[in-house]
């Protein structure tokens, strides 16, 4: 879980970064935020604080998968429905996390391969079963697949596809597998963000500066990766 910890840890580092900013700057705040952050101009500073907020959510709703998993009830057999939701919930999360992360790779100005992170898996399994379960590939490779119901209770997404142009196409993963790569290059993207923060607190305007909260968030940040 030390990926997911890291995650919490950079996206609170950021946040409290724009914190002191607004604390501190008193004049002409649109043009220093603007300076301090070298974005292309004000509108910029809401996708990179929405994106921000939309990550501190979507780690709320995987905290949960963590810690209930597929099904939170003890029938799990008659609870097709409540996993269901929570599997299209999961994957539609890290999508949504995918997209702050390129809004805030946009804005900030820092290097992400869009091209990699659309290969990981949670995404191809997003789209055979939470996003274009009937209409996956183009033209003739158009396809559709079908989901085990059952083999979802236990965590895990597998089914087929029986239209492809060749042999029926077969797959299966872990959902919390998945979770764990999504997140391994989550946290390592958000490295380079939260840095690009902390690189700015000198340049900050200010008298005086409460800085033990984040210097505590930097060092339980260390601390994990050690």
């Amino acid at each position: 879980m030390s990926n997911i910890n890291l995650i919490d840890l950079r996206i609170k580092i950021m946040l409290e970064v724009l914190s002191l900013c607004s604390i501190n700057i008193s004049d002409d705040f649109n043009s220093q935020i603007i300076s301090i952050l070298e974005l292309d101009n004000i509108r910029d500073y809401g996708f990179v604080i929405d994106s921000l907020y939309l990550l501190e959510d979507t780690q709320l709703a995987k905290d949960d998968f963590y810690n209930h998993g597929i099904n939170i009830h003890e029938s799990r057999n008659e609870k097709f429905g409540e996993a269901y939701l929570r599997m299209y919930g999961i994957f539609n999360a890290c999508y949504l996390q995918l997209q702050a992360l390129i809004a805030l790779s946009s804005k900030l100005k820092i290097p992400f391969s869009k091209s990699e992170a659309d290969q990981l898996p949670i995404f191809l399994f997003r789209t055979y079963y939470a996003s274009h379960t009937v209409n996956t590939g183009y033209s003739s490779d158009r396809r559709s697949y079908i989901l085990d119901r059952h083999a979802l209770l236990n965590g895990s997404v597998e089914g087929y596809s029986s239209n492809t142009n060749g042999e029926d196409h077969f797959v299966k993963a872990d959902i919390l597998e998945l979770l764990y790569e999504w997140d391994h290059f989550l946290a390592k993207n958000l490295k380079s963000m939260s840095s690009k923060f902390t690189d700015k607190i000198e340049i900050i305007p200010h008298d005086e500066f409460d800085l033990s909260k984040i210097s505590e968030l930097i060092k339980s940040e260390a601390e994990i990766e050690s």
